[in-house]
C-alpha cells in the first residue's frame, strides 16, 4: 500500500503574509491617530474661533448697554478717537481676550449708531473675529398714532401704520396697520359701557387690517418735557429762537429755497356764537342787549356777535367766558385760531439785523418760538424741528395752528418737519377744505385735532335751523375767500396727514352731536358734523430711524443688521 503525506508549507509565504497583515494594521492605526489629531485639532480651532466670536459679540452687548445709560456718547466715555479696548474675562475672572470697539456716530437726522467690534484671544492676538452692527433707538414717531387718552377713529378715518394708546381705542375706520392699547377693559367715555382696551362696532375683519393687540406696555408721555429745554438750548446755540413776539405769535412761512418768512401775528379772525336774544353793546362790551333792552348813548349799537366766548380745551362742547367755567375740563380757549385776511393782521420785523423774510434754516434745523406758532409752506432737501413753548417749558401753554398745507418736495427721507406744541395742535376755523400737512406732530399736554365748531351751544342746545347762530369777527371782516359769511366752514371736506401724530389728550378733527336734521353732515349718517368728513393718515416709515431734529426717542436701542467678518 503506498502513504500520501502533505506536503510541509513553506516558513517564507507565512512570514510574507504576517508581515503584509501587520502593515495594513499599522497603516490603520496611524490613519485612525492621524484622523484623531486633526479632530483635535479642528476642534480646538473650532473652540479657539467660537471664543473669539464670542469676544467680538461681547463688544457689541456692550455698547448697546453703553448708550441705554449714556444715549449721546459716541466715544466710550473717553474724549479721543477709538478704537477703545476692553478686556474680557472667563469665568473665573482671568483676562484671556480683548474687544475693541470702532464707532460711527448717527449722522444727522438719525438715531441709528454703526459699532465694530474686534474681538481677539491673548494667546492668538492674530486670529480675529469682527463683527458689524447697527443700533438704532426709535423716534416717539414710530407710530402713525400715538396717544395718553382715550381715542375714537369715527367712520371715514382710514389709517396706515401702527396705532397705539395709553387708554382704550374706539375704532370704526379703517386700519392698515397693528392697534394696541395698553388697556385690558376700560369704561368708554362715550356712553357705550365697559369695553375691550381696542373695540369696533364694525367687523374686525374690515376694519383692523394689521390686527389688534392689547394690552401692551404704555408710552412715557412725561419725558417730552425733557426736550424742551435741550431743544431751547440747542436753538440758542446754532437754531433760531424767536422771543416773546409781543403780538398773538408767529407765521412761519417754509419755504422750498431753505428760507423761512417769519411774520408776527397781530389779529386773526374768528367765527363764533351768536344768539338771536342777547348781543353786546359796541361800545360798551361788557354791556348786553337785546330788541327789548338797547344800548344807550355811548353804548354804541347791539351787536349779536358773542366774542367773549370760547372753548374749553379738555371739552370742545362746554363754552366759557373764563377759565373757570372749565370746571377742571381744562382752560377756556378762543374759538378758531385762523390768521386774518388784512394786510396789517401780520408783519414782518427786524431779525439779528436784517428782515424776517428769507432767513435761512438753521444748521440743526432747530427753530424754537416762546409763543404761538402757524406754519405751512413747503420744504427741499431740509429737516427742520418747530417747537411752540412758552416760559416756563414745563407749564406753558403755546399752541401750533395748521391753516394750509404743510409739504415736502421729497419724500425719501430728505425732507423732515417736526411739530412740537406744549399744548395743543389744531387746525384752525379757515383752514384749507383739502387740508395736507407732512411732519411728525406732537401736542405734548393738549390735543392734535380741529375744534368743536357745530351748533350745539349753552344758548339752548341745538339748533337745526338758523345758521345765522355764527357771525364772523371782527364783524365785517373778510373770509378767506373774500366774503363776509362764516357758517360754511363748519365742515371740511378731507384732511390728509403724511407722518405721525402723538396726542396726550383726545384726538379729534371731526365731530358729531347726532342732530337729525342738520343740513351740515357728511356722507355716512353722521349730522351736526364740524371738522373734515375725511381723514387719511399716512405713516412716514423715514420717520422711525430718522426723525426730525433731536426729536423725541421712545424704547431702547435695538440691532438693526448684524454682520460677521
Amino acid at each position: 500500500m503506498t502513504r500520501h503525506f502533505p506536503k510541509q508549507q513553506r516558513p517564507g509565504i507565512e512570514l510574507t503574509m504576517v508581515i503584509i497583515l501587520m502593515g495594513m494594521i499599522t497603516a490603520i492605526s496611524l490613519a485612525v491617530l492621524q484622523m484623531v489629531a486633526s479632530e483635535n485639532i479642528l476642534s480646538t480651532r473650532e473652540i479657539r474661533q467660537q471664543q473669539i466670536a464670542q469676544i467680538a459679540e461681547a463688544g457689541i452687548n456692550y455698547y448697546r448697554w453703553h448708550l441705554a445709560h449714556y444715549p449721546t456718547d459716541y466715544k466710550d466715555g473717553q474724549t479721543g478717537a477709538g478704537p477703545y479696548a476692553h478686556d474680557f474675562k472667563d469665568t473665573t475672572g482671568k483676562v484671556i481676550g480683548r474687544y475693541e470697539l470702532t464707532i460711527t456716530a448717527p449722522p444727522t437726522g438719525s438715531t441709528i449708531t454703526t459699532v465694530r467690534s474686534s474681538g481677539y484671544l491673548l494667546t492668538y492676538p492674530n486670529a480675529r473675529h469682527s463683527i458689524t452692527a447697527r443700533l438704532g433707538i426709535p423716534s416717539l414717531s414710530q407710530y402713525a398714532v400715538v396717544a395718553n387718552a382715550f381715542m375714537n377713529f369715527g367712520s371715514g378715518t382710514e389709517i396706515f401704520g401702527p396705532i397705539m394708546s395709553n387708554g382704550g381705542i374706539h375704532f370704526d375706520g379703517i386700519a392698515h396697520g397693528l392697534v394696541s392699547s395698553a388697556q385690558s377693559t376700560y369704561s368708554d367715555p362715550d356712553g357705550n359701557g365697559t369695553k375691550p382696551g381696542v373695540w369696533s362696532d364694525n367687523s374686525d375683519t374690515t376694519t383692523f387690517l394689521g390686527g389688534k393687540q392689547y394690552p401692551v406696555s404704555a408710552i412715557d408721555f412725561a419725558g417730552i418735557t425733557v426736550n424742551l429745554a435741550q431743544l431751547q438750548t440747542a436753538a440758542g446755540a446754532n437754531g433760531i429762537l424767536l422771543p416773546p413776539s409781543l403780538g398773538l405769535g408767529y407765521h412761519l412761512v417754509l419755504r422750498s429755497d431753505g428760507k423761512v418768512d417769519i411774520y408776527i401775528v397781530n389779529t386773526q379772525q374768528s367765527c363764533q356764537y351768536r344768539t338771536s336774544l342777547n348781543g353786546y353793546c359796541s361800545g360798551k362790551t361788557s354791556k348786553t342787549c337785546n330788541t327789548t333792552t338797547a344800548c344807550t348813548g355811548t353804548q354804541g349799537t347791539c351787536v349779536y356777535d358773542w366774542h367773549d366766548y370760547g372753548y374749553c380745551s379738555n371739552d370742545y362742547n362746554t363754552i366759557c367766558t373764563q377759565d373757570a367755567n372749565c370746571s377742571g375740563s381744562g382752560t377756556c380757549v378762543n374759538a378758531s385760531h385762523s390768521i386774518g385776511t388784512n394786510n396789517g393782521d401780520q408783519v414782518s420785523f427786524m431779525y439779528n439785523g436784517a428782515s424776517s423774510l428769507g432767513v435761512p434754516l438753521p444748521a440743526n434745523g432747530v427753530i424754537y418760538a416762546k409763543d404761538d406758532v402757524w406754519v405751512d409752506g413747503m420744504v427741499n432737501n431740509s429737516r427742520v424741528t418747530i417747537v411752540a413753548a412758552k416760559d416756563p417749558p414745563q407749564s406753558g401753554n403755546a399752541n401750533i395752528y395748521l391753516e394750509h398745507n404743510l409739504l415736502y418736495t421729497n419724500h425719501d427721507g430728505r425732507d423732515v418737519v417736526g411739530l412740537i406744541a406744549q399744548s395743543n395742535i389744531l387746525a384752525s376755523y379757515f383752514s384749507d377744505d383739502d387740508l395736507k400737512v407732512e411732519a411728525a406732530l406732537i401736542a405734548q399736554n393738549g390735543r392734535v385735532g380741529r375744534p368743536y365748531f357745530g351748533i350745539y351751544n349753552a344758548f339752548g342746545g341745538s339748533n337745526t335751523t338758523n345758521n345765522n347762530y355764527f357771525q364772523i369777527s371782527p364783524v365785517g371782516e373778510k373770509n378767506p375767500i373774500n366774503t363776509t359769511s362764516c357758517q360754511e366752514y363748519r365742515k371740511r371736506t378731507a384732511l390728509t396727514l403724511n407722518g405721525s401724530m402723538a396726542t396726550n389728550q383726545r384726538y379729534g378733527f371731526a365731530w358729531s352731536s347726532g342732530v337729525s336734521n342738520d343740513t351740515f353732515s357728511c356722507s355716512g349718517g353722521l349730522k351736526n358734523d364740524s371738522g373734515y368728513c375725511i381723514r387719511n393718515l399716512l405713516f412716514d416709515a423715514n420717520l422711525v430711524y430718522s426723525p426730525p431734529p433731536l426729536f423725541p426717542t421712545s424704547g431702547q436701542y435695538s440691532v438693526l443688521s448684524f454682520t460677521e467678518q
